[in-house]
């Protein structure tokens, strides 16, 4: 199986009240996201699907809800604003990108969400 992948970059801010450290204050993060998907090749074009159809299915979706956004104010159905960990935040993608690809085709089989370079949250079907 294929899977194509695109990389999508947010800036955002949150607090983890129930985190007994630093993240319970106020702090942001430069995510980077990276969303892949899985089809069959069109024989005619021989791609999955066009990279920019993903781009805007994931910045429309996700990207412009949380760039530059407090999380913990975020007012989307689902969000976890209450608290938006780097885990309840992916789980919120995969559902959000189930839904908007549905209609393409394609099916969502990865979602990695880096908190830091060396700190990530990853889903795969």
């Amino acid at each position: 199986m294929l899977t194509m992948v695109k990389k999508f970059e947010f800036e955002a801010a949150h607090r983890l009240p129930k985190h007994e450290g630093a993240c319970q204050r106020m702090h942001g993060h430069r995510y980077e996201l990276e969303v892949g998907i899985s089809g069959p090749i069109n024989m005619d074009t021989g791609m999955i699907a066009d990279f920019k159809q993903l781009k805007d299915v994931v910045k429309t979706w996700v990207v412009d809800v949380l760039d530059h956004q407090y999380m913990n104010e975020v007012d989307v159905p689902g969000f976890p604003r209450a608290c938006p960990t780097a885990e309840k935040m992916v789980i919120w993608i995969v559902d959000v990108l189930k839904t908007a690809l549905a209609k393409t085709g394609c099916e969502l089989n990865l979602v990695r969400l880096w908190e830091t370079s060396g700190s990530r949250v990853e889903w795969s079907r």
